[in-house]
């Protein structure tokens, strides 16, 4: 046992150290760096032999029954090419001037109607495009939001992240303990703030919920943060256009409320799930998603 750990603590550190070098050019110089990566890891040969590849494919089989072969390998080149970029921007958050050149928002008046209402907004989003921008335009622009999140397995990507956090002042909610967690999140949202809360990932203590056709247990603290306290659902997504991110705002979520509080939890945790595959039906490239166990 003592030598498995080992032998992950290797790999992890090993795994930290490509990442912060393969992040230190300029972005052309990374992208032609990790081009013959995206490449063979898109082939046939490589993703039928890589468990998380063959994960990505069965998964896009799951979302788009129909879809051929030849246009599956092409999704995957291109959620493997936008996670890679995905990767590089994600250590560059707070870094202000590219961030006010690289990020245009559109209907962002949606979140300042929640946000002056003075209950507190939850930011509804999925892990799809450069995610980790959002916070860091919104964090630029005055905005006072925190986020709930689950930091990566890797303790040196763990550790690194948290630093560039904090470069960019964004506050961290570490997802566990979970019991913190939900405390703190609540007397961040009733003191009339922002929280950013992804909810597209599998969770042991989810709600089974319709998503894509699977009951599949899902995150319900959008349903319940809403019924508590009152504050707005609003949606958020990024997703790229052409050279720039763009950051799409959505009307606040009609979320239903009745004297059966369990129904309306389910109701409007599957109104959440519509609006995360509406997000990957138009953008499925974006979709960070295609390489976890969501259909467990």
């Amino acid at each position: 046992m003592t030598q498995m750990k080992q032998w992950q603590k290797e790999i992890d550190f090993i795994a930290y150290i490509f990442i912060r070098l393969a992040t230190l050019p300029p972005r052309w110089t990374y992208q032609i760096l990790m081009w013959p990566i995206i490449q063979l890891g898109s082939s046939e040969w490589i993703s039928g032999k890589i468990p998380i590849l063959r994960r990505v494919l069965d998964n896009i089989s799951i979302v788009f029954p129909k879809i051929s072969n030849a246009k599956k390998r092409v999704l995957l080149r291109q959620t493997i090419r936008k996670t890679v970029i995905g990767s590089y921007e994600s250590g560059r958050i707070y870094r202000w001037n590219w961030v006010s050149r690289a990020v245009t928002v559109d209907g962002l008046n949606y979140l300042d109607e929640a946000l002056a209402k003075g209950k507190g907004v939850i930011l509804f989003s999925a892990h799809l495009g450069s995610f980790p921008l959002i916070l860091s335009y919104l964090k630029l622009h005055g905005y006072p939001i925190r986020n709930i999140g689950r930091d990566p397995e890797n303790s040196y990507l763990a550790r690194y992240f948290e630093k560039v956090r904090e470069k960019a002042g964004i506050a961290h909610i570490p997802k566990n303990p979970v019991g913190i967690s939900v405390r703190e999140s609540m007397r961040w949202l009733a003191s009339g703030k922002i929280l950013s809360l992804p909810s597209d990932q599998y969770t042991s203590q989810g709600m089974p919920i319709f998503f894509f056709g699977r009951m599949v247990r899902t995150p319900i603290g959008p349903a319940v943060f809403a019924r508590r306290l009152g504050c707005a659902v609003v949606p958020i997504s990024i997703v790229s256009r052409g050279r720039k991110h763009l950051i799409r705002v959505e009307p606040t979520l009609a979320m239903s409320r009745s004297e059966d509080q369990e129904k309306d939890i389910r109701d409007n945790t599957a109104l959440c799930n519509r609006v995360i595959e509406k997000w990957v039906r138009e953008d499925p490239e974006e979709w960070f998603g295609w390489f976890t166990r969501r259909f467990r």
